[in-house]
């Protein structure tokens, strides 16, 4: 209880602080790249079922996408700011285009999941087996080499890869065509709590006891143009996102409640493992911490040679 007193208690400060800065101000548009579903768009849906963009002097322009395509929309400039990741930011400044992460979208929601049944008890006793993943452009693939580049295996050589989309997987592990997946939530639960799958483990807690190092996962960008012309905008933006995450974890039922139709539930079962399970990616604060291990991550990745070293900065507290 106290834990929950405390969270409640530091989102209402949170909040009352962005309503009394934004008091009087004329509101600014911002075209905001959403998810279609899943933990990023109960965020959103959040942030418009409480109009917290309006009550604090910016409106989002709420356009939706379907995975890597909100990142695709930013770089292509279709929206101001959506879900990015500070990997991704170093690949495009190698392009000429500087995107800066901002704050936190919500931590990594992925399971290692394997077939019901299976004997797999690890990562490790995947090597050689049929994986399934999404596509190797994707942020979380290349964290993924990261990860098994410090357990001494080459994720493209040690895996036979079957890519696909989250939908496809779900198809795939429930029919038994891979011998084991990643998941995200809230699809994860689903096929745990329907019986059609087991967990071998936490994608994060993979990473955290292997690098020793926080996950930084999803994060909030936009182009340091757009932020350098849009200061106080970028910056109330950050502070309603994580106000939001806070929000998240203090106020579970509610919560997802308001998710239901972007999470696309209707199984009381699933909702009450959702609350353990999904809950958990919206508590990780955006600090000087999560910059840090944001940098470890791009440098990781330049050691690998899966991004090059960054010339500007790609992470940053907005004040």
């Amino acid at each position: 209880m106290a834990r929950r007193f405390s969270l409640s208690a530091l989102w209402v400060i949170a909040l009352a602080t962005l309503l009394l800065s934004s008091a009087g101000q004329a509101q600014e548009k911002i075209v905001y790249g959403s998810s279609t579903g899943g933990g990023i768009r109960l965020v959103t849906d959040i942030i418009k079922a409480q109009r917290l963009d309006e009550k604090n002097g910016i409106v989002l322009d709420l356009k939706y996408f379907a995975g890597p395509k909100g990142q695709q929309a930013l770089i292509l400039g279709k929206v101001d700011a959506t879900y990015f990741s500070p990997l991704t930011s170093a690949l495009q400044l190698a392009e000429g285009n500087h995107f800066v992460n901002f704050e936190i979208m919500m931590d990594s929601h992925i399971s290692l999941l394997k077939p019901k049944g299976s004997p797999l008890k690890s990562l490790a006793d995947v090597r050689g087996k049929r994986l399934g993943f999404i596509p190797r452009t994707s942020a979380a693939y290349m964290t993924f080499r990261i990860l098994n580049a410090m357990q001494g295996r080459d994720a493209d050589k040690d895996f036979q890869l079957i890519v696909g989309n989250p939908m496809a997987l779900m198809a795939f592990i429930a029919r038994g065509e891979v011998d084991a997946s990643i998941h995200y939530e809230p699809f994860s639960t689903m096929l745990l709590v329907n019986g059609q799958a087991e967990q071998i483990a936490w994608y994060e807690d993979l990473w955290r006891e292997t690098t020793k190092t926080p996950l930084l996962f999803s994060t909030l960008a936009a182009s340091q143009s757009w932020i350098d012309a849009h200061p106080k905008a970028a910056r109330t933006l950050a502070r309603i996102v994580g106000a939001t995450r806070a929000w998240i974890v203090a106020h579970p039922d509610e919560a997802l409640e308001i998710g239901r139709k972007a999470l696309e539930i209707t199984d009381p079962r699933v909702i009450a493992a959702l609350k353990e399970r999904m809950l958990r990616i919206y508590r990780t604060p955006w600090n000087e911490k999560a910059l840090e291990a944001g940098r470890w991550q791009v440098e990781k990745a330049v050691e690998l040679g899966l991004v090059p070293k960054p010339t500007k900065e790609i992470l940053a507290l907005l004040n």
